[in-house]
C-alpha cells in the first residue's frame, strides 16, 4: 500500500474534481490506466491546496516495466488551464510480506510450497485477481503459537486478517502435495482424468494428493475426479486433496453414495467444482475450500448442465450433507441447489423419483463469499420435511446472499448474511419460512474503505450499481398447492438489521433493511 501526496494550484475558478492516474503498459494489458488519487475541486483563489490519499498495487502495476504519473481535470470544456505541482510524493506504508498462521495448522508447510489466499473485496470481472497464489520463501516460528511465512511475491489483492474481522477474514491454503499428478499440455483443455466407475461395495481411498491441469472441457464423464455409479461405497474418503487449473470441474459424484468427500482445496478451475448429481445420497460434503472458480464457454457445455454459469457446490439430489465448506470468488455462484422434477438416469431414460420431493440433508456452517452473482441459491424444494440451514455467513456477494426460489419450510438460524449488493435474503415464491438469531447488515465503513481504489469493484456503483436490500418477503405464494401447509408467508424472530442507514450524499444511500 502506497501513500500519495501532491499540492495542486489551479490557474482556473472552474472548482472542478481532479485526479492522478498511473499510466503503464502492463503484462498483456497495454496502455493502462489506473486512478490512484482523486481530488475534489478547487479554485485558483484557494491558493495551494494539499491533496493526498492511499491507492494498493494491483497484479498489473506490480508487473509494469515503466510508469508515468498523469494529472487528468474532469471538466467538460476542453479549456487549458495552468497548474502548479509540489512536493509530490509517493511513500510505501506498509505491505504483507508475510503471513501469520497458527504453528499447527503449517506443521507440513515448506519453503517452495505454492499457498492460496481468496478474496477479500468484491468478485473483480475484469480489472483485479479474485485470489492471490504463490510460493513461500521462508518459514519462522513465533513461539507464541504462530508462524511467519515469507512470501515470493507481495500480495496485490486487499486481505483482511482474522484480528481486523473474524467474520471477514481472508482464507489462507497450502496447495502443494508430495503426491503429484500433472496432466501434460499437449492438447488445449483436454488434461487427464481420474474415474472411478461401476465399483459397488468397495471403498475408495484418494488422500494427499495434488491434480493440475486435469479434466477434459466438453467431454461428459472426462473430470479430474469422479464417482461414477457406483452404488453404496461406504468408507470411501477423498480428503486433503487439491484440484488446481483444472479444465472442467474438480470432483463429480454421479450414482454414487456414502462417499465423504472432505477437506479438500480447489483453485483457479472451471465449470462446476465440487458437484452431486443425480442418484447420489448420503454423502458427506464437509470442510471443503473453493476459491477463484470460473466458467467454461457455452461451446464446452455437457448434457444437462450449465458449468458456463459455473458454481464452486452445485447439487442436482438429496439428501447429502453439506457441513463447513467455504465458495469464495467463484464467478457465479457459491452454492448452487436446483432440483429438476425427474431423475435422470445411467442410460439417459428420466423417471421418478422426483428429486424436489426428495430430503435436503444438513446445510451448516458452510460460508460463500465475494461471488460474481449469488452466494447461496435454492431452487425448487417441495418436500413434506423442514430444510434447515444454520450458522452460514453470506457476505459479499454480487446479486443474493441467500436467494430461494419455489420452496418450502425452510428454517434458517444463527446465520450471517452482510453487504450483498442486491438482496442478503430473498425468499421468491417460497412459504412456511422461518429464520432466526440472524444478523442481516448493509455496506460498512470499513468495506468502503477497503475497495475505495478505483480499480476496485465497489459497492453501489459499476458492475454492483445497486444499494442493497437486507431482505426482500415473498412476491408470491408458493405454487405447489398440492401440498399441506400450515401458515403463509414467513416467521421472522431475533433477526437484527444493521448499516443500512446510509448519509444521503453516500452511493449507497438508498439501501433500507
Amino acid at each position: 500500500k502506497y501513500y500519495t501526496s501532491v499540492k495542486v494550484r489551479i490557474h482556473s475558478e472552474s472548482d472542478t474534481p481532479y485526479f492522478f492516474y498511473l499510466n503503464y503498459n502492463g503484462e498483456n494489458q497495454p496502455n493502462r490506466w489506473d486512478s490512484i488519487l482523486e481530488c475534489p475541486g478547487q479554485r485558483y483563489s484557494d491558493g495551494w491546496v494539499t491533496c493526498s490519499g492511499e491507492f494498493t498495487v494491483n497484479e498489473f502495476m506490480d508487473r509494469a516495466d515503466d510508469m508515468n504519473l498523469l494529472f487528468h481535470n474532469s471538466n467538460n470544456q476542453n479549456i487549458e488551464i495552468t497548474v502548479d505541482f509540489d512536493d509530490i510524493s509517493i511513500t510505501q506504508i506498509n505491505y504483507v510480506e508475510s503471513l501469520t498462521v497458527k504453528t499447527d495448522d503449517a506443521q507440513c508447510w515448506g519453503i517452495g510450497s505454492e499457498i492460496h489466499v481468496g478474496t477479500s473485496a468484491y468478485y473483480s470481472f475484469s480489472r483485479i485477481a479474485n485470489s492471490y497464489t504463490t510460493v513461500i520463501e521462508s518459514i519462522s516460528d513465533n513461539n507464541d503459537g504462530t508462524s511467519s511465512l515469507g512470501l515470493a511475491v507481495s500480495p496485490t489483492i486487499p486481505i483482511i486478517s482474522k484480528a481486523e474481522d473474524d467474520d471477514f477474514a481472508a482464507d489462507v491454503a497450502l496447495l502443494s502435495r508430495n503426491f503429484k499428478v500433472i496432466s501434460g499440455t499437449e492438447e488445449d483443455k483436454k488434461g487427464a482424468y481420474l474415474q472411478v466407475l461401476h465399483t459397488p461395495d468397495i471403498a475408495q481411498i484418494i488422500e494427499g494428493v495434488e491434480f493440475d491441469g486435469m479434466g477434459r472441457a466438453g467431454e461428459e464423464d472426462r473430470y479430474p475426479l469422479q464417482l461414477l455409479y457406483s452404488g453404496s461405497v461406504e468408507g470411501t474418503s477423498i480428503d486433503k486433496n487439491t484440484i488446481l487449473r483444472s479444465n472442467m470441474r474438480c470432483i463429480t459424484i454421479q450414482g454414487t453414495g456414502n462417499a465423504t468427500v472432505s477437506n479438500n482445496i480447489a483453485a483457479l478451475n472451471k465449470g462446476h467444482c465440487i458437484y452431486v448429481g443425480y442418484e447420489s445420497q448420503d454423502n458427506l460434503i464437509q470442510g471443503n475450500f473453493v476459491s477463484d472458480t470460473t466458467y467454461i464457454s457455452w461451446q464446452d457445455r455437457v448434457p444437462l448442465e450449465l458449468d458456463d454459469h459455473c458454481a464452486a457446490f452445485r447439487s442436482r439430489y438429496g439428501p447429502n450433507d453439506y457441513v463447513a465448506n467455504k465458495a469464495v470468488g467463484s464467478h457465479y455462484y457459491g452454492f448452487q441447489f436446483d432440483n429438476h422434477h425427474q431423475t435422470y438416469f445411467e442410460d439417459t431414460s428420466q423417471g421418478l423419483p422426483n428429486p424436489r420431493q426428495l430430503p435436503m440433508g444438513e446445510f451448516s456452517q458452510n460460508e460463500a463469499r465475494s461471488n460474481g452473482n449469488s452466494g447461496m441459491l435454492f431452487h425448487h424444494y417441495e418436500q413434506l420435511e423442514s430444510i434447515f440451514l444454520s450458522n452460514l455467513k453470506s457476505i459479499k456477494n454480487r446479486y443474493y446472499g441467500l436467494y430461494t426460489y419455489n420452496a418450502a419450510r425452510v428454517e434458517i438460524s444463527g446465520s450471517l448474511f452482510a453487504e450483498s449488493v442486491l438482496y442478503n435474503v430473498d425468499f421468491r415464491w417460497s412459504d412456511e419460512m422461518t429464520m432466526t438469531d440472524t444478523d442481516i447488515r448493509g455496506i460498512s465503513s470499513a468495506t468502503k474503505y477497503l475497495t475505495h481504489p478505483s480499480y476496485f469493484e465497489k459497492p453501489c456503483k459499476g458492475n454492483y450499481k445497486s444499494s442493497p436490500v437486507g431482505y426482500r418477503m415473498q412476491t408470491a405464494l408458493f405454487r405447489n398447492y398440492n401440498i399441506p401447509r400450515v401458515t403463509r408467508g414467513a416467521r421472522l424472530s431475533d433477526v437484527h438489521f444493521s448499516l443500512f442507514d446510509q448519509p444521503d450524499d453516500d452511493e449507497c444511500s438508498g439501501s433500507v433493511p
